[in-house]
């Protein structure tokens, strides 16, 4: 009779230095116990990684010493992601864009820190719901009756190679014709099947 061997499994734990802002920061509370047991793997052993400094510090100068060796680096590329926008703003004042600057951010990972050419990454984004206003031109020959407070960050990404696309079923409920829109800006008949489907062609889905 064969003889099971019992194989013991241990936490896998990763800590992102790379994206993270100081209003999307939450720390990371780990007992004695836990860290005891961690084991971190897929660590930096050569020069790949990072191609290029965000803020031109090496990691070890940027967060101390011994940073390099534990950063995990993206091993899947080339990158298929679709992020969906479902808000304009962050706060009640519409002060802050909804999901713009992570979105910017991991432009950033990919291009800088990894040094993925855009023939290497495929980012889509899709607005939808409330998140109409972040596709409207403030200066289009026909304005809609809202304005965009944050046209120059949605332009900003259309310059970097991200395709936006905007829910038809909003525009139709909010009475948004193509004419409104930024130019560069696409349509899908409704954001929810659109993410469905970009899910089953192989795309990782965020909501940022």
């Amino acid at each position: 009779m064969w003889g099971l061997r019992s194989t013991k499994l241990l936490p896998i734990i990763f800590v992102c230095a790379c994206m993270a802002t100081a209003d999307d920061q939450s720390e990371l509370a780990l007992s004695d116990n836990a860290l005891s047991t961690a084991v971190l793997i897929n660590h930096v052993d050569d020069d790949d990684c990072p191609m290029g400094l965000i803020s031109g510090l090496p990691l070890d100068d940027e967060f101390g010493p011994g940073t390099q060796a534990i950063t995990r680096c993206l091993q899947k590329k080339p990158i298929k992601v679709v992020y969906q926008l479902n808000q304009s703003c962050t706060t009640s004042d519409c002060a802050k864009a909804y999901g713009l600057g992570n979105i910017k951010n991991a432009l950033d990972d990919y291009e800088i820190t990894h040094g993925l050419s855009s023939s290497q990454i495929d980012l889509n984004i899709i607005m939808y719901s409330k998140a109409y206003r972040l596709v409207l031109d403030n200066d289009a020959t026909e304005v809609f009756t809202e304005s965009n407070p944050f046209q120059a960050q949605v332009e900003a990404l259309l310059t970097r190679g991200a395709k936006i696309y905007f829910c038809q079923n909003t525009a139709r409920n909010k009475g948004i014709v193509t004419a409104n829109l930024i130019p560069g800006i696409r349509y899908v008949t409704a954001g929810v099947t659109a993410i469905a489907d970009f899910q089953l062609l192989g795309f990782a889905v965020v909501m940022p």
